[in-house]
């Protein structure tokens, strides 16, 4: 999805070139690490002009640069919206003893959120009389953020007049983590790459 509008590392429109499969470790519940195959995009205009010209992409569970899986994350500030620290569920949910691990995970993850939240915003204020930005009021982050995913999947289905598929919040989610971590800025803006996830847009 990050390619829709643009190749993330030149900002052209250009076909996808996979450069290599390469393996990452996720941490499960358990406490284990699960190998998976991830995919790294190559792009020959990049590297003509001396930019980084390969890129990783992650499936939406994977954090950049870490093995604690995003999902259980999320799931975990579900339980305990307010990003409050109970060690017994966190170390059970993210895998990991490790209290300044949970701490900076949770603490992360609660910024992430809150910059989602106002990407997720600017786009549905661009898209009158079809959205209406939920009220904020008396929202914890993530509950906010739930209740803009269900607007967005409702104005999706306003504009294009039938059936959508809805996005997740931590597909969202994911989106802004992985701009957020670039070592490099990424060639397209994140609310453009919302609207491509949301439509399906491949213009």
């Amino acid at each position: 999805m990050l390619l829709l509008h643009g190749c993330i590392l030149c900002g052209e429109k250009h076909p996808l070139k996979i450069h290599a499969y390469v393996t990452r470790k996720v941490r499960s519940r358990a406490e284990e690490n699960i190998e998976i195959i991830i995919i790294v995009i190559y792009c020959e205009n990049a590297k003509k002009h001396g930019k980084q010209y390969t890129k990783r992409l992650l499936p939406h569970f994977v954090i950049p640069e870490c093995n604690i899986d995003l999902e259980n994350v999320l799931q975990y500030i579900v339980l305990h919206p307010d990003g409050s620290v109970d060690f017994d569920d966190a170390s059970q949910m993210l895998g990991t003893q490790d209290i300044r691990t949970i701490d900076k995970h949770i603490a992360r993850a609660m910024e992430i959120i809150k910059k989602t939240n106002l990407t997720a915003s600017e786009l549905l204020s661009r898209l009158p009389g079809f959205a209406t930005l939920p009220a904020p009021e008396g929202k914890l982050p993530i509950e906010y953020l739930e209740d803009q995913a269900d607007e967005l999947f409702d104005a999706a289905e306003r504009m294009i007049g039938g059936r959508s598929d809805f996005i997740m919040p931590i597909q969202y989610v994911h989106i802004v983590y992985t701009f957020e971590k670039a070592r490099n800025p990424l060639l397209v803006p994140s609310n453009r790459v919302f609207h491509a996830l949301l439509f399906n847009d491949t213009s």
